[in-house]
């Protein structure tokens, strides 16, 4: 999967065929500047240092994991079809506070929607499952996955317990959204780190049979 994806950001220079998120237009809400989806759109959320750039970059097989610029609120990567024959275009949202209003144009109309959990930051590990939440129960994709991640890097912090994170779901429960999470140690093996990632998309696109 990894040699055909493009990554577009918005404070680059790009093409006119190219697209990237636009702060000032999502900031207005003004969607006529937005461009039409090029395959199914997948809506990236979570807090600054969830580990959203660095999943995201696996996948598009970089060696290097770049910190999300503070300038760009939303970031652009499209993927190519892959085993189940859908073109993917992730939007990836910007964590910072100040980015967070145009987590609701990233959102928009996407029928999937990923959300990374830092399991090492415990003090706004509430906070993330309430935007969570409250961005899953009012744009009712398809599927939501949650990535739980964590480091083992110096200076990472405790690890948030499963319980913790129940005690979250407890609190501010999930709608009828269909929904997995899993687990990432982002201090893995880049080949674990890979199989996991392209393992939890595979799960987030395949097609379930109809309920009877």
């Amino acid at each position: 999967m990894g040699g055909g994806y493009s990554k577009e950001q918005g404070s680059h220079p790009k093409p006119a065929d190219a697209w990237a998120g636009n702060g000032e237009a999502a900031g207005t809400g003004d969607d006529a500047d937005l461009p039409a989806d090029r395959g199914e759109k997948v809506a990236v959320l979570g807090l600054d240092g969830a580990g959203k750039s660095r999943l995201l970059d696996l996948l598009t097989g970089r060696d290097e994991f770049p910190v999300a610029s503070k300038d760009a609120p939303y970031t652009r990567y499209t993927a190519p079809a892959g085993a189940a024959g859908k073109q993917l275009d992730f939007w990836v949202a910007s964590g910072f506070s100040k980015h967070r209003v145009h987590w609701e144009v990233v959102a928009a109309g996407a029928p999937y929607m990923i959300f990374v959990l830092n399991a090492c930051d415990c003090l706004r590990l509430p906070l993330a499952w309430v935007e969570l939440v409250s961005r899953a129960n009012q744009h009712s994709p398809r599927k939501l996955l949650v990535f739980v991640t964590r480091s083992a890097a110096p200076g990472s912090g405790p690890v948030a317990t499963r319980d913790v994170l129940h005690a979250c779901m407890a609190f501010a429960p999930l709608g009828n959204v269909p929904w997995a999470s899993f687990d990432v140690n982002l201090s893995a093996p880049k080949e674990e780190l890979l199989a996991t990632v392209k393992a939890a998309v595979a799960w987030l696109t395949r097609s379930e049979p109809p309920q009877e």
